[in-house]
C-alpha cells in the first residue's frame, strides 16, 4: 500500500494572500527603484522590447529597466496596437 506523499496546504483568506502580495511587492519596488529610477520611454526602447527575439533578461541589462516594467509597458504597447487596429475597421 503506497502512502500520499503530498501534503495539502490549508487554503489562506483572501486578506492574507493580498497581505503578502502587497509585502512581496512593495519590498521588490523600493530594491528596483534603487537600481532604475523613473524616466520616460524613448521610441528605440519601445521598438526593442516589442522584439521578441531578446529575453527581457537581456533587454533589462540592455536599457537598464526592470523586466516587470519591460512586461508592463509591452503590453500597454499591444493594447494601444489593438485598439487603433480596431478604430481603422
Amino acid at each position: 500500500m503506497q502512502k500520499n506523499l503530498y501534503i495539502k496546504r490549508k487554503a489562506l483568506p483572501v486578506e492574507e494572500k493580498k497581505a503578502r502580495k502587497t509585502k512581496y511587492h512593495s519590498k521588490y519596488l523600493k530594491e528596483n527603484s534603487k537600481i532604475y529610477p523613473r524616466r520616460k520611454w524613448t521610441k528605440e526602447e519601445e521598438e526593442l522590447i516589442m522584439n521578441l527575439e531578446i529575453p527581457d533578461k537581456y533587454i533589462s541589462k540592455i536599457i537598464e529597466r526592470s523586466i516587470d516594467s519591460i512586461a508592463a509597458h509591452r503590453k500597454k504597447l499591444k493594447n494601444q496596437i489593438k485598439v487603433e487596429n480596431s478604430h481603422e475597421n
